[in-house]
This record gives structure tokens, sequence and C-alpha cells, in this order.
């Protein structure tokens, strides 16, 4: 599978835009108003009390990725179990990919100078990508605590991407994570893309 070229055309974007700008409700009396509901006694005064509902259980944190690490200078990420890493054939970028689908990383210098939005830099990725049709520019997502950009959609008709992209200290760092979509369901694709992002750490 071939890389997407839109990470290393960013760069070359970058210079000539730098300058650019609940309370539950409680249960309610029977309808008879004679017999306490279930889960209530009787005070001394004759009064229903409620007992306290239990809390809900907190959401289970998401399971990162096992897979081979997907490793760069500061940038490292875990591919899913079973995928095969390969190189791009440059230091700034690597690619795993299980034959039919493929994760992205890049870490380049940020010809930005860290001027522009995450709505900028968004804006660039998705203009400059080799898309044939491109993803829509989503609410920025918390990864590792920092603000990423999110850009998710069909691309053509086999590939759905969910691609990420931050600056930090100097360094532009890119994640696209191109899924073919006959091998995915979406709740499939979300769960892999979830275990990815929670394998992600800068450092």
């Amino acid at each position: 599978m071939k890389r997407s070229l839109g990470s290393l055309a960013v760069c070359a974007v970058l210079v000539l835009t730098s300058a650019c700008s609940g309370e539950e409700d409680e249960p309610g009396p029977s309808a008879g108003g004679s017999e306490s509901v279930s889960g209530e006694s009787a005070s001394a005064s004759g009064e229903p009390t409620t007992e306290p509902s239990p809390s809900q259980p907190a959401t289970p944190e998401v399971e990162a990725a096992s897979g081979p690490d997907l490793t760069q200078t500061h940038l490292t990420l875990r591919a899913p179990e079973g995928w095969e890493l390969t190189r791009e054939g440059d230091p700034f970028s690597g690619q795993a990919s299980d034959g039919l689908s493929a994760i992205f990383v890049t870490e380049i210098e940020d010809f930005g100078d860290g001027i522009l939005s995450l709505r900028k830099q968004a804006e660039i990725a998705r203009d400059t990508g080799a898309y044939l049709q491109k993803p829509t520019i989503l609410d920025p997502v918390e990864i590792d605590g920092r603000e990423w950009y999110h850009l998710a959609g069909p691309t053509d008709r086999i590939r759905h991407v969910d691609a990420f992209g931050t600056s930090e200290d100097g360094l532009s760092y890119s994640v696209d994570i191109s899924l073919n979509r006959a091998t995915f369901t979406p709740a499939q694709r979300q769960q892999l893309v979830d275990s990815v992002l929670a394998s992600i750490s800068i450092g």
C-alpha cells in the first residue's frame, strides 16, 4: 500500500501559510398513594423513605493496542496485534499494515513555528492530503494530555481515514489511520482507532 503524501506536503504548505493566520428522577408514589413503592420503607412518621440508588459503574478505560511499536524519535504508538511494521524510506515517517489497512505516522520540523492553530493545521492536512474525497474536520481530541486535530471520513470507495495531528516544541506530529471499509464495521473501526490512540505517547 502506498503511503499518502499529505504529511510531507504539509511541510511546504506550512512555510507558505505561516504568516496567515443529573440528577435522576425520584420514583413517584404508587397510584393508590397508600403503599410504598419498591425499594422504599416507612419511617416512624409513616412517610416513605427512599434507599440511595447504587452509583453507576465508571466507564472502563480503552485498552491500548498490543501490536508492534511504531516509533519515531519522540512519538511512539502501538499497532493492532497481528499488524506488521514497514519503513517508508525516510527517517521522518513510519507505517504499519495488515495488508489492506495502514497506519502512517510522521514526526517532522514544525514549519509553522508554533503559530498555526489546530484548525489551520487540520485544514492544511485535509487540503494537501492525497484524498479523492476530503474527510471532515471534527472537534479536537485529547491524546496523551495534548489537543490534536481530527479529520475523519471516507477518502475513496475503499478507505476510511481517521487522521490526527498536533505540534509541540518545534515538532509536528501526525497519525493517519486508513482502514479498509469492507474489512471493518463502523464499531470495529472505532474500537481499533481508540485502541491505537490509547497507546500514543510523546516523550
